[in-house]
Parts: C-alpha cells; structure tokens; sequence
C-alpha cells in the first residue's frame, strides 16, 4: 500500500470512529441546515484552489509584503507546503510547492530570525521532527532544516515561552503523549527540544491523551505563556500545562470533555481572561470552557455542529462586536457557524454546505472589504476551498 493510499485510509478511519474504538452515535441535533447564509455572515459560495497531496495543516498569512492575505498548506502524502499568493479580491494564484520532512500534519507562521520575512515550521508525523522554512521576503522559501520533537509530532505553536523577544515552537506529540518546547536562537535555529507530559498514563494506563493540537496563551495573568492541548483519545479532552516564564512548564492538569481534536483561545465573554473552545469529532460538537482567570475553568457547556468537526476557529463573522464559532465538518461536507451572544454562549449551528470533507480551517479578510473569511484544507480532493463572506 502507497503512503498516498494510507494516509487516506487513517483519515476515513479517523471520521468514522470514535477512538474508544466505537462507532459515533452522536446526532448532529440542533443544526439548522441554510444555503451558505449563516445568520448575518452570509457566505458566498466555496471555490477550490488546488494545492499538494493531502493537505491537513492550513495557514493565512501576508508572505510576500503586497497587502493581501495568502494560503498555506502542509501537505501530509507529498511531503511539501504549497504556498498560495493572494491576488486581493479572494481570488489565489496556482499553488507553488516547497519540501518538507516526513508526512507534515500541521504549518504556522511567524517571523524566526531577523530579517523581517515570515517564516513557516511544519510538524511531521513520522521522522518525529519539526521543518524550518525560512522565508526570502516574495512568498519563496529556502530549504528546510529538522529539529527533532518527539514521537508522532502533530500540533505546532510558536510562542514566545521564555521572554527573550524570540519565537519559540511548540509541539503537540500525538503517540509520545506530550508536548515538545523548542526554544528559539533568533537566526531560526532552535535548542534542543524539551519535553512536557500531557497526560501521566503510568499511575493508570486507562487515560486517554494524544495531543492532537496546541495553543499558547497567558492563562492567569502572570506574564508567563501557559500550554493548551486537544487531546483526542478518552475523556481527558483538555490539557493545561502553566508556564514557569523560563521556556519550562509545570505538571498537566486535565480538563474532562469529549475527545477534542482543535483548540483555539479567545475572550468570549468580554472579562479580558481567556477562555478555550474545542472541536470533539466524536461528539458532533463544541465545548466552550470560560476561564476563570488562575489557569482553571468554569463548567463544560458544549453545543451541538455538523457531522464530525475536525477544526474550529473564532472570529467577529457577522460584524456585531462578538467572537463567534466555525467548525469545519469533516463527515457532513459542511462547515457550522455559531454566533457569539458576548457573554459567552451561542445560538444554535447553522450550516453551509458544499463542501469535500473539511479538515482543518482558517479565518481572515481575503478581499479587502472588512469580513472576515472563511478556508478549510480538504485533504480527499487535494484543494482548499475559500468561502467569502458578502455580510
């Protein structure tokens, strides 16, 4: 079997069961089905930009300095990222690809060295290691340099863990059961990594774990950025990891929700602490956890998407002030949108449809015109489709 072919498969097994190796029972109920019109965030219809094989890992940003946003994906089977160079009207030139390591499953962005060109760190599946790409300045990049993670590298952050005004990568290791902290020299080379444990499975090997994704915020207001993982095995949906301020991080404290599979942080409620959302594929939902503001978190409310949402991402979608919610459905063909009362909670899901099985997503103004946009990576047909917002 090609690796093409089984990467595939590991995807099709991924949105058919749950990982407590049951079928999903879970309904989609509460989903109010509309033509690409999601309250007042109404979308046009998606168009497909081709990109390289299997893309999963998705990321909007300006590389070439014209204004306008661009695409990138990390393309899993054919072992690249494809750079998609905005042309400002939501409209993206011919996909140009550079190589990676092994299998990249997730790409982020950020500026690496000094040279004020944005870079990009891909995590990759198998060769345990992570991908620098440094950027010249046009939307091309120089070949990439590994450094090692753990096992099963599958997340990437970059933050700035240890306040020497350098970016620093963090990796969720979805096999090895922890997170991977490489601290950053500011020429993007990077230290050797340190490894956190997520999830402790040695007092009891029943747990769960397998970070899936990762975020990196201030969580208690001590200056000192704090570690969020998704993870998608078992009820231990949410690991917390509170930074010591020094690139170091203390012992997990879990958060029991369904299997997550995509975190995002934001302030829901307008209390200035921030506050987590995550996709449970095998729950057909989201879970909204607002902070309390010491790194804990008050009760697990969740709310009813598509079929299988892989991806979620916040946004102001619908222009009113408040954050909303985008999943993308992986098993619906789909993408939910929930939208954000201010205090925290959201109205019921209302769908878009037309889509090739949605994996991961991004948000961003892709014309110009002040709404934000939506994209999802479609790893089955090999394209991402864009969808503009006409709100």
């Amino acid at each position: 079997m090609d690796l093409r072919l089984f990467l595939r498969l590991g995807l099709m097994l991924l949105a058919s069961f749950s990982w407590l190796g049951c079928p999903s029972g879970a309904g989609s109920g509460g989903v109010v089905e509309e033509e690409a019109n999601t309250g007042d965030a109404a979308f046009a219809d998606a168009q497909e930009f081709d990109t390289g094989e299997l893309p999963e890992g998705l990321a909007i940003a300006d590389l070439n300095g014209d204004g306008d946003a661009d695409l990138i994906t990390a393309n899993a089977s054919s072992n690249d990222v494809s750079v998609l160079l905005g042309v400002g009207d939501g409209t993206f030139g011919a996909a140009t690809e550079f190589s990676t390591g092994n299998v990249p499953r997730s790409v982020a962005v950020g500026l690496l060295n000094a040279d004020a060109f944005l870079d990009l760190v891909t995590a990759n599946g198998v060769g345990d290691n992570v991908s620098v790409l440094l950027g010249v300045g046009d939307g091309t990049f120089g070949a990439a340099t590994a450094f090692a993670a753990d096992d099963g590298a599958r997340g990437v952050a970059l933050a700035d863990v240890d306040d020497d005004d350098e970016l620093d990568i963090v990796v969720a290791n979805f096999v090895d059961n922890s997170v991977s902290v490489l601290l950053g020299v500011g020429d993007g080379t990077f230290a050797a990594a340190q490894t956190f444990t997520v999830v402790d499975t040695a007092p009891n090997p029943d747990l769960g774990g397998a970070p899936f994704d990762v975020a990196v915020a201030d969580l208690d207001d001590d200056d000192a950025p704090d570690i969020v993982t998704a993870n998608l095995v078992g009820e231990e949906g949410v690991s917390v990891l509170m930074g010591n301020g020094d690139g170091t991080f203390g012992t997990p404290s879990i958060v029991e929700t369904d299997s997550a599979q995509s975190v995002e942080i934001a302030d829901f409620d307008g209390d200035t602490i921030p506050d987590l959302v995550l996709a449970n594929p095998s729950g057909d939902t989201v879970t909204v956890l607002l902070g309390v503001g010491d790194g804990t978190f008050g009760t697990v409310v969740t709310y009813d998407t598509g079929d299988r949402p892989t991806s979620v991402v916040t946004a102001d979608l619908d222009g009113d002030g408040e954050l909303d919610l985008a999943t993308g459905n992986f098993n619906s063909d789909d993408i939910s949108v929930l939208l954000g009362a201010g205090d925290g909670s959201f109205g019921t899901a209302l769908a878009a449809g037309g889509f090739n099985a949605p994996w991961a997503m991004a948000v961003d103004d892709l014309d110009g015109d002040g709404a934000l946009d939506l994209v999802t990576s479609n790893p089955t047909t090999d394209d991402v489709s864009v969808l503009l917002n006409e709100r």
